[in-house]
């Protein structure tokens, strides 16, 4: 058994000393390893081998139930962090140790009116938030029917499932409280106390408060419950201003030093729905009140019914007054036009320009003035309401005369039961001459596009003139009539204008031509252009083809762009008697017809569903300024000249004994037009006399002054001819400027207003279609220079309207007020500023369109009656309404004959007016 063991203890030391050697073998050359160890983690992480004295860092696990406590190697305790770092010294088995967590109790929080409900953990805060809840107020909340809190914000600690409900009360009616002469409306609550306290001024004297005309209070500070809506008004002894006042009729101009003939006892208003009207009172300072301001207020005013027509839809207006020193005399004188001579206006400080008064007021214009007499005048104008209810209406003009007294003027408004067309029967026509960048040149509106006229400027004069119902000459200055694109968008616009009656649709740029015949030199003589072409090299214009093809492909049956079109030649704008007057007549008409049949023949529009467009386009409105049946004589030569051309090569030509000769001529005087440009005076037009004659077979369409539409005059036959022809494409209008003198309806500052007014009902009577104007804006003066030559110089309108020897106001309707009010600009936008001032004519230009509506809604009522012996009765009253406004001549009304009295007018007005309510009954 010893030996056994000895062997197997000999045999265990050779086996450790074979191993030793095999080491020793094998790691013989390397430095012997260090001591390793194995950390065993248990709960976490970092478990592996060691090398002695080497840091490991370990991290206990994360578990959705437990929450580490700590470390613990043999039971001892290591550490609290859930990430331990140690140095390895030995083998270890490190555990992780966790605690359950505790189970938190959640419970439910429920809003009702209000906002904060949800989930919460026990212990923990809830806010929650009462609703805004209409025509209620917060009062608490409530807990199982027990108030929490007062506040519509409450905070409380959770501790178990809640109904939280927000309690209102009520609100008590609100009503509207307005004071008149006071402070202190508003809206107020049902039961809530109202103090309101009455205006103190020196020149009035509080006497009492009513309510419904009642007196409720002789208190200037009144206190009372609301219990319903009320109007309060303070009533007042007013101190009475020593100065006295006139209400004339709207159609005069009184004179700074005269007395109207008549006046009213109040401001009288008479006008439709959708209506302007205008009014006016004059101030007389004959106490020498100098420099004292005046302001003016309106109440509201209230028919029958309590309807209310509310203050601001009355615009006012302070009239300035302009030096008249100068009448018109053209020096000519025709018995037949005039058969009881002509009328001699009068001298003086006329009123015209009217200033908005709040731009008055700044600018210190709303004072008394003495200068060239004691009258003062104020204009109005007054816009009723499309939804106004027809009746009467009352109210008062208060005017304030600084620290010196008041003046209460009666207003009284009737309203018709019949609203104006929304769109206008009137047609006009009126240029917009092209200087005033030279009278309004400053930053904003600087000089540009062509001849210096400024876009923006230009369409803000255009609308300030449409809101009057009157039609500029074109829809475009130049720079449109180079872009189809704009041109169209802009005619698309004025037809759907219901202000707008008509619109030019002619290029303005017309071409110049100079010949020599016979010894008469025809200079400058202006032809419509048919073709396109390049106008000074630069700026491409449209002609007259292209226009209208470009018009007749963007219209339809509903958007008609021809409907309301007109085309005025030449471009002079006053009837003609010279001899290029007429040639450029009639090349331009025979031009328009070549190239309105190329658009409707020629030019491959599909016409299909455009029957209306292609009617319109047929018989468009041309307007030739001149007189048909008068003649002018070629007096360097006794033969008769044509028009003729040939390949692009226009030529005047005198008629030999033969065809050939004729169609050849030779010699001839020859006018030399680019090619493509076929404007001519075609052969058949020519006469056998040695004269150029213009009746009514050789144009379609006229524009004579006014005088010649006076039976027996010289011209009075071919006009109503051509007027009476039946062709649907014949069109006649008429013309004023300076002519026809006085006794004849004029636009002069010194004209009396009343025969432009009346004028119109003639116009209606006659059945002429539209009426031309030359300008209403030409700011310059013709004058005779140090030669004796006749020279042309920028004026001031507000300080010289004498345009042209004694014209006042000729061709100045729109007074320029951008440099004038140029401190009251500054402050405002670009859209504040006031451009411009209207006239007291412009305003009766206005009325007068008002009246020609009023005539055509008549008769288009009229002419809807079934019954024959009804028609014809109804018809004979209105016609006798009309022809009260002038005299007659042969039968026919008399141009020369307008009534000069106002209550005339307005009588014929309101009958016509009435006539329409019973119609449209």
């Amino acid at each position: 058994m010893k030996t056994k063991s000895r062997i197997l203890f000999i045999f265990t030391i050779l086996f450790l000393c074979s191993l030793a050697l095999f080491a020793c073998e094998k790691n013989k050359g390397n430095p012997v390893s260090s001591e390793k160890f194995t950390v065993t983690v248990i709960g976490g992480t970092g478990s592996g081998e060691y090398e002695k004295g080497e840091t490991v860092t370990i991290i206990a696990e994360e578990k959705a139930d437990r929450v580490f406590s700590e470390w613990q190697i043999d039971g001892e305790k290591v550490s609290e962090d859930s990430t331990y770092s140690f140095t390895v010294t030995k083998s270890v088995t490190i555990i992780a140790f966790f605690e359950y967590k505790a189970v938190t109790e959640k419970y439910s929080v429920k809003v009702i009116n209000g906002t904060g409900g949800g989930s919460f953990e026990n212990g923990e805060t809830a806010t929650v938030i009462a609703s805004a809840i209409e025509g209620k107020t917060f009062t608490e909340w409530r807990i199982n029917g027990e108030k929490v809190s007062s506040k519509p914000t409450y905070s409380f600690t959770v501790t178990k499932d809640v109904v939280i409900t927000a309690v209102y009360k009520v609100n008590p009616e609100k009503y509207t409280i307005t004071v008149e002469g006071g402070t202190g409306g508003g809206e107020y609550y049902e039961g809530e106390t109202v103090t309101i306290n009455a205006d103190q001024t020196s020149i009035k004297v509080f006497s009492e408060w009513q309510i419904d005309g009642i007196k409720v209070s002789d208190n200037p500070t009144y206190s009372f419950t609301v219990t319903k809506n009320a109007l309060i008004v303070a009533v007042y002894e007013y101190i009475p201003s020593s100065l006295s006042y006139y209400v004339p009729d709207n159609t005069e101009q009184i004179k700074k030093s005269a007395s109207p003939d008549f006046s009213y006892d109040a401001l009288l208003f008479s006008a439709a729905k959708g209506e302007k009207e205008s009014g006016q009172v004059i101030l007389y300072n004959g106490i020498g009140l100098s420099d004292l301001h005046y302001f003016i207020n309106f109440s509201d005013f209230t028919n029958e019914t309590g309807y209310i027509i509310e203050k601001d839809n009355v615009s006012t207006y302070i009239q300035h007054y302009v030096n008249v020193t100068e009448n018109w005399n053209s020096g000519t004188y025709n018995s037949s036009y005039y058969p009881n001579g002509k009328t001699v206006l009068g001298t003086g400080y006329y009123p015209d320009a009217l200033i908005p008064y709040d731009v008055a007021v700044f600018s210190g214009e709303n004072s008394l003035s003495s200068v060239g007499g004691n009258n003062n005048g104020i204009w109005f104008t007054l816009s009723v309401p499309k939804d106004a209810r027809a009746g009467l209406y009352r109210g008062t003009l208060t005017i304030e005369v600084e620290d010196e007294g008041y003046l209460l003027i009666p207003v009284s408004i009737t309203v018709y039961d019949f609203v104006m067309p929304s769109q206008t029967y009137f047609k006009s026509n009126i240029s917009i001459w092209s200087q005033f960048h030279e009278f309004e040149g400053v930053e904003g509106y600087e000089p540009a596009g062509y001849f210096g006229m400024e876009m923006d400027y230009y369409q803000k004069m255009r609308e300030f003139i449409a809101e009057r119902k009157i039609s500029v000459e074109g829809i475009q200055t130049h720079y449109f009539v180079a872009h189809m694109g704009l041109y169209v968008d802009k005619a698309r616009e004025v037809t759907l204008d219901g202000r707008v009656g008509s619109y030019d649709l002619l290029p303005m740029v017309k071409r110049n031509v100079s010949l020599s015949l016979g010894g008469i030199d025809f200079q400058n003589l202006r032809v419509v252009m048919e073709y396109d072409e390049y106008y000074n090299e630069v700026n491409h214009l449209m002609g007259l083809r292209t226009l209208l093809n470009g018009l007749a492909q963007a219209s339809t049956n509903e958007i008609n762009l021809f409907k309301k079109a007109i085309i005025r030649v030449p471009e002079n704008d006053e009837p003609g008697g010279t001899i290029e007057s007429f040639i450029e007549c009639i090349l331009s008409e025979n031009v328009i017809k070549r190239s309105i049949n190329y658009v409707l023949n020629d030019a491959g529009i599909n016409w299909t569903g455009k029957s209306e467009v292609k009617e319109a386009l047929k018989n468009i409105t041309v307007i030739n300024t001149t007189n048909p049946g008068r003649t002018a004589l070629f007096t360097g030569g006794s033969q008769t000249f044509y028009y003729k051309a040939e390949n692009g090569v226009h030529k005047i030509t005198k008629k030999g004994s033969g065809l050939s000769e004729f169609l050849n001529p030779t010699p001839s005087v020859t006018v030399s037009i680019p090619a493509n440009h076929t404007l001519f005076y075609d052969e058949t037009n020519g006469n056998s006399s040695t004269r150029v004659y213009v009746d009514y077979n050789t144009l379609n369409g006229a524009c004579p002054e006014f005088n010649y539409f006076r039976y027996g005059t010289e011209y009075y036959d071919s006009i109503i001819n051509m007027k009476n022809d039946g062709d649907p494409a014949t069109h006649v209008w008429w013309y004023s400027c300076c002519n026809p003198e006085p006794p004849y309806a004029s636009l002069f500052i010194n004209a009396p207003m009343i025969k432009l007014r009346a004028n119109r009902f003639i116009q209606f009577s006659l059945g002429i279609e539209g009426e031309l104007y030359y300008c209403a804006n030409r700011w310059n003066q013709e004058y005779r220079d140090a030669s004796g030559n006749i020279a042309t110089r920028i004026v001031d309108p507000w300080l010289d309207p004498n345009r042209v020897n004694g014209c006042n106001g000729d061709g100045m309707l729109i007074y320029p007020a951008l440099n004038r009010y140029a401190a009251y600009n500054a402050v405002k936008s670009q859209n504040e500023k006031v451009l411009f001032c209207s006239s007291i004519r412009l305003e009766n230009y206005m009325e007068s369109a008002d009246d020609y509506d009023y005539l055509c809604l008549a008769q288009s009522l009229i002419n809807k009656i079934a019954d024959r012996d009804i028609k014809t009765s109804v018809q004979t009253r209105f016609n006798g309404y009309i022809d009260t406004l002038f005299g007659k001549s042969g039968n026919v009304p008399d141009p020369c004959a307008c009534i000069t009295d106002p209550a005339v007018l307005k009588t014929a007005r309101a009958n016509i007016a009435n006539l329409i309510v019973e119609l449209k009954c």
